[in-house]
């Protein structure tokens, strides 16, 4: 690569360093944030602990200064209505009266009436409903619900392309959405804070209907509150989550309706970053709050609850490629609180942390007089970060897919290479066809650069005789350089700015690159490069790229001094160091840019010794 494309894409990394380590870190926490505990956090956890991930670590805690219970229905409606599968040992069962064992009818009827020792009625116990799965299944992906809290229990994706190695083998396995597996940690666990009736998030629900993409489960409270809870697919990837009230109480209802997402990483699946940036598949917490977004990558900082107040549009649990997200009820002003639990193990090859992500949304107080009806309509989206797919169901849905302030390069990027991999069929070839586009677009800079370039070639011979007669007159070797490049209408400057233009493309692409899902785990060629969004294993592409720069200085004016030729030889050994690193697709479309560069710098610098030639001819 010629020294100013060399030097703009060492700049480039220099600017990526800068802005995630330097420029933009991740912010501190708000010090305007209320300062208050979340009844679904704990509030004292070790720093270390041998922990299994199926140990609760969001449990509900009732609130002190919660209104007064209301009373209980008649006896029939605190019990629960009995399965059919129901064991004869787990019925329900009613205490009878000590004086019906008396031994004569008399007896047993004054003593009914009038007991000798009285004791408090004790209130029947509810039959126990066994676990019940609902399963909602497409092309795309098998969905489980589970009947206790009525919940997602996983969700599993069937597109052969999402697959992902379990820790500590090569086998590969489909990716299942839902990272946390305790009963209490399953998403959209449905919380009534300070509920004046009792209802507990992990009780079971029956299965009121279903078909073949929706399921309704419904449970009922001893006071005579009916929850239901509608899981209905919409399109895609996405759900209608409708959560219903019926208040059947003798007085009115209150409570403060949360739903409860929480995802699970083990530190040893991370996959590491690039220049001091988050980890490629780092768990972290998103939303779209007041019309910004609004995520968090330091996981020290959400130690303790934050919370974010406003127009929430969404909110989700993100790890770069995968999504699982809340979309509230529209028009409705409300709260997230996030916190991040981290537990230490010790394993055969050291401590590893464990982290569990708890995304908690809340709603305003909601109050239902007896009789009265209400539903809370949210939406639900739990799949691979599609740009195509978040992009239709609106709501600025799309913003989750990082593509940083250079969006507006990036996405044109991204069509370009998903309608060429339409077309050839492999990610790879898509992105040489991208690269060929993009160098067509940039052509006039480059080759406005490349001239220049040339021009400062040819005055090197008369750059060469004012050194020789100013040589020890600095100030007018200067003078007279200068007046040399105006009458030959040459700009110093020439070589270096059409590069530096296209600093942002090559950001922009590496942003892209490096946030789709559409590259995620898709090859180039089967068996080296695998998944063009990890480095090369074999390091290939890095030393090839690296040979061919030092190719293309041959190519490439020589420098006058001795530092200029130390530095020439340096950048492509750092450039070797920095592709070991970089997504290979990224590296592969440099290697491919290079190419094309070597064959147009060829080109013109042929045209130019043809030009000179022809000149003394002419003369």
């Amino acid at each position: 690569m010629e020294r100013n494309l060399i030097i703009a894409i060492v700049m480039s990394v220099a600017v990526l360093f800068l802005w995630n380590v330097v420029i933009n870190p991740p912010p501190p926490p708000d010090p305007n944030a209320p300062v208050q505990t979340e009844p679904e956090t704990p509030k004292d956890i070790p720093e270390k602990k041998n922990v299994a991930e199926n140990e609760p670590l969001f449990e509900e805690k009732a609130e002190s200064d919660a209104p007064p219970m209301l009373p209980a229905l008649d006896q029939t409606a605190k019990t629960v209505e009995k399965p059919a599968e129901a064991k004869p040992d787990e019925l329900a069962k009613t205490p009878t009266a000590d004086a019906a064992e008396a031994e004569n009818g008399e007896a047993a009827a004054d003593a009914t009436l009038k007991p000798a020792a009285p004791e408090p009625p004790k209130p029947a116990e509810p039959a126990k409903i066994p676990e019940e799965m609902v399963t909602i299944e497409t092309e795309a992906f098998k969905a489980v619900f589970t009947n206790y809290g009525a919940r997602l229990k996983s969700f599993v994706l069937k597109n052969e392309k999402y697959t992902e190695a379990l820790p500590g083998t090569k086998e590969r396995v489909p990716v299942n959405i839902v990272r946390a597996t305790r009963p209490e940690n399953l998403p959209y666990t449905l919380v009534l804070d300070q509920a004046n009736f009792n209802y507990e998030p992990d009780q079971p629900y029956e299965v009121e209907s279903r078909d073949a993409a929706s399921v309704t489960f419904k449970t009922s409270t001893p006071q005579g509150v009916v929850v239901r809870k509608r899981f209905a697919l919409e399109k895609d990837y996405l759900f209608n989550l409708d959560v219903s009230f019926e208040n059947r109480a003798k007085a009115a209802v209150s409570f403060f309706p949360k739903l409860r997402m929480v995802g699970f990483q083990d530190d040893r699946n991370l996959q590491s970053g690039v220049f001091g940036t988050a980890a490629l598949n780092l768990q972290i917490p998103k939303a779209y709050v007041d019309g910004e977004l609004w995520e968090e990558t330091d996981k020290a900082d959400l130690e303790t609850p934050v919370f974010k107040k406003g127009h929430i549009l969404w909110t989700a649990i993100d790890d770069r490629y995968f999504l699982l997200a809340l979309l509230p009820p529209e028009d409705v002003r409300s709260q997230i609180a996030v916190k991040n639990v981290i537990r230490s193990t010790e394993g055969t090859d050291g401590e590893t942390h464990q982290n569990w992500l708890g995304v908690t949304h809340s709603l305003e107080q909601q109050s239902i007089v007896p009789g009265g009806t209400l539903t809370l309509p949210y939406r639900i989206f739990v799949g691979p970060k599609e740009y195509e797919t978040l992009n239709k169901v609106g709501r600025h849905f799309q913003e989750s897919v990082d593509f940083w302030v250079l969006g507006f390069l990036a996405k044109p990027m991204l069509y370009v290479l998903q309608y060429s991999y339409s077309a050839v069929g492999n990610w790879g070839v898509a992105i040489i066809i991208l690269t060929i586009i993009i160098k067509l677009l940039l052509h006039p800079l480059t080759n406005k650069s490349f001239k220049s370039m040339q021009k400062m070639k040819d005055l090197k011979p008369k750059m060469d005789e004012l050194k020789a007669k100013y040589g020890e007159d600095k100030q007018e070797f200067n003078r007279q350089m200068m007046d040399l490049y105006k009458r030959e209408g040459v700009n110093p400057m020439g070589g270096c700015l059409p590069m530096l233009l296209q600093m942002p493309v090559y950001i922009a692409l590496y942003k892209m690159l490096q946030n789709s899902v559409e590259l995620y785990n898709s090859p180039f060629i089967p068996g080296w490069l695998n998944d063009l969004v990890q480095p090369d294993p074999y390091y290939v592409l890095p030393v090839l790229l690296s040979a061919l720069m030092f190719v293309q200085q041959k190519l490439s004016p020589s420098p006058d001094s001795q530092q200029q030729k130390m530095m020439m030889i340096m950048m492509p050994l750092m450039m070797l160091f920095f592709m070991l690193v970089l997504p290979s697709g990224l590296v592969l479309y440099i290697l491919a840019n290079t190419v094309m560069t070597i064959a147009q710098q060829w080109w013109i610098n042929k045209k130019s010794k043809e030009g000179q030639a022809a000149a003394p001819a002419k003369a």
